[in-house]
């Protein structure tokens, strides 16, 4: 005989919405082709996009043969570059980047190009202008820069690069590119701080030359986990007048390296309860010295202990209390 299972796959409650990511210079140099890069963006689902298109605004020139461009000759991996020919000199333009995934979720994201009358370096940063990190992992961001030759060559040597960080509009002349490659810049993790939105900015330039191109991302570090932990396992058995010293000064805060307990300003808060052979909202065991805000407590099994189950359970919060785990 044959068993025969019918399987029905539906598509999730609550599926993934792409974040799309356009990247492209701010300005352009008047004999500068133009590199719209959407390889930055997720939430294909691990399938082709099934629709993507560009679309392209200007009050100030004209954009048909470009919009055409885009809608019948550009390619997005590798990104097909828009002849200097197509733009209008002193134009600026807007594009917007519209992609969709398997699961009929879209989103956009768009970038603004002026295009300048005379030469100048073209620059952008790899990947999305938005990116939120934790302070657990480095900074590490890609740019990509030239020149365009008359010839209509790219040249890409002689390019000098400046990177500063900002937050609250202030530059932050601490945090220093760590990268041996100039075009890339570079910090270890743990340098930038939680809850923080900074800008990073770069400015490159050819040598010999005043004439400059700028471009920026922003970063948002978020806050990161606090891990309970409690050594020696999560099981313990007691004989009677026994003592057990139950230790949680080892936890750690995610956001705070190489310190742990309250050296990373956690804070404990011990509770106990019997569960076994009755429900009891007051503990089986003695807590010593009625305890329950430090790192580590010590148990007192009397004789009434006997036969009994309890749970010790430890919350842990951060130092502003914005954040607690078990």
């Amino acid at each position: 005989s044959v068993s025969v299972t019918q399987v029905t796959v539906r598509f999730p409650p609550s599926p993934v919405t792409p974040i799309v990511a356009l990247s492209a210079p701010a300005v352009i140099g008047s004999c500068d082709s133009l590199r719209l890069d959407v390889s930055g963006s997720t939430g294909s689902c691990g399938r082709k996009w099934s629709n993507f298109s560009i679309t392209v605004t200007s009050s100030t020139g004209n954009t048909t043969a470009i919009q055409s461009f885009l809608s019948n000759r550009y390619k997005p991996n590798p990104p097909t570059p828009i002849p200097n020919y197509l733009f209008e000199k002193g134009a600026s333009y807007n594009f917007v980047a519209s992609m969709c995934n398997f699961l009929g979720k879209c989103s956009q994201s768009s970038a603004k190009v002026l295009v300048l009358t005379s030469i100048i370096p073209s620059v952008s940063i790899i990947g999305p202008y938005l990116r939120t990190l934790v302070r657990t992992a480095s900074i590490s961001l890609s740019s990509n820069a030239y020149i365009m030759a008359f010839d209509g060559s790219l040249v890409t040597s002689g390019i000098r690069y400046s990177w500063s960080v900002y937050s609250n509009g202030e530059q932050r002349l601490e945090y220093v590119s760590r990268s041996k490659d100039a075009s890339k810049f570079l910090l270890p993790s743990y340098t930038l701080q939680t809850q923080t939105l900074y800008e990073v900015k770069l400015s490159v330039s050819q040598a010999g030359s005043t004439k400059s191109s700028t471009t920026s991302c922003q970063i948002y570090i978020a806050s990161s986990n606090i891990v309970a932990v409690v050594d020696g396992g999560l099981m313990r058995t007691m004989h009677p007048l026994d003592t057990l010293i139950i230790d949680g000064s080892n936890s750690y805060d995610e956001d705070i390296q190489r310190a742990t307990g309250t050296n990373a300003g956690l804070t404990f808060e011990w509770s106990c309860y019997q569960t076994d052979p009755d429900f009891l909202p007051n503990c089986g065991i003695t807590v010593v010295g009625d305890v329950y805000s430090a790192a580590s407590i010590k148990l007192f099994a009397s004789g009434t202990s006997v036969d009994t189950t309890s749970q010790i359970v430890l919350t842990i919060y951060d130092s502003g209390k914005s954040r607690s785990a078990q």
